[in-house]
């Protein structure tokens, strides 16, 4: 009877195989390219210890190819993984919700197992220092007064019981309140005179929140706890961004956010240029020359195409918390 190879394709398998190689191998199993491209990069610094190769499963439903934590998960049991085979991953929600998935207990206990420690690695690309060297790098600016780090913090605390909320009924398996929803609410964050307008976001979530007020009644008396959760971990009100949905914060915080102030300082650029140029001709020259420098145009949609562009490049900080929670995972996994 036929029996299918990739059964024996475990860590003590890469361990044998290892014995014929200069340096060791470790396979790696992640979810898609763009997160092989990630992990690849955090691998990095450890690349005189290990050499690692990575795979993506690929499962087939109801005509489709799917990729991501089920697929992995389907073909690579616990049993497989060990020193020379690793699962790397988002965190999602697995590690601060009891069996938010059937995956849980082994992305929690399993040393094999390394997460982002963020949600995804979305919220690591969307990291404060990282979005405002890409608002330097679209404008062309030597000099950013504007503090994304406060004004993602400040969204935080905006949202802070309405990601509460989301946590303690994903715990509860209640349904009625979607990431997708949450991350819904996240569009009503908005900008006024070169700020976030604070006043304007948090009468929309007031106002969200009065018409969900049942909601709260139910499960406003479990806040308190989910605080303390989050802060025996390293998670403070001022930093739940970091735990939001990765694609939410993406697209709903982060690209628009620096799309307007990339706005605002490109449009004080060119009028500089407007005011120093000596003719007309050397005016339009030289804002021509400004927008094939940032790669992006007056053309509708160009500003939010290269601003999508740089932070899906940004290369994760070392320096940022989740990072030293990651190192932290490979280095228990060598040892």
């Amino acid at each position: 009877m036929a029996t299918d190879i990739r059964n024996f394709l475990n860590s003590d398998y890469i361990d044998n195989s290892n014995k014929l190689r200069k340096k060791p191998v470790i396979q790696v199993y992640v979810e898609n390219n763009i997160d092989k491209a990630f992990w690849s990069s955090i691998l990095s610094a450890f690349e005189e210890k290990i050499n690692c190769q990575f795979r993506i499963y690929t499962i087939c439903e109801r005509g489709k190819f799917l990729t991501g934590k089920r697929s992995i998960f389907t073909y690579k049991q616990e049993s497989y993984l060990g020193k020379n085979m690793w699962i790397c991953i988002d965190s999602d929600y697995d590690e601060l919700i009891k069996d938010y998935s059937p995956f849980s207990e082994m992305i929690r206990h399993n040393k094999y197992v390394i997460t982002t420690w963020w949600y995804s690695i979305e919220n690591l690309k969307c990291y404060p220092k990282l979005l405002r060297e890409n608002l330097m790098k679209v404008s062309l600016i030597d000099r950013c007064d504007v503090d994304l780090n406060e004004i993602l913090s400040n969204i935080s605390k905006l949202y802070e019981e309405i990601f509460l909320l989301l946590l303690e009924m994903k715990e509860k398996h209640d349904d009625r309140f979607k990431i997708d929803d949450f991350c819904e609410c996240l569009s009503f964050v908005s900008y006024k005179e070169c700020a976030l307008n604070v006043q304007s976001v948090k009468s929309k979530i007031d106002e969200w929140k009065n018409n969900h007020i049942d909601w709260f009644n139910q499960y406003g008396n479990s806040f308190s706890e989910w605080k303390k959760k989050l802060k025996a971990v390293g998670f403070f009100e001022t930093d739940y961004y970091q735990l939001y949905k990765g694609h939410g914060v993406f697209d709903k915080i982060a690209v628009p956010m620096v799309e307007y102030f990339s706005d605002k300082y490109r449009d004080k650029y060119i009028e500089e240029i407007k005011n120093g140029a000596d003719s007309e001709d050397r005016k339009k020259q030289l804002i021509s020359e400004y927008y094939k420098a940032t790669f992006a145009s007056k053309k509708a949609g160009s500003l939010r195409s290269r601003i999508i562009q740089l932070i899906t490049d940004n290369t994760p900080d070392y320096n940022c918390s989740a990072s030293v929670k990651i190192r932290e995972q490979i280095e228990n996994a060598l040892a």
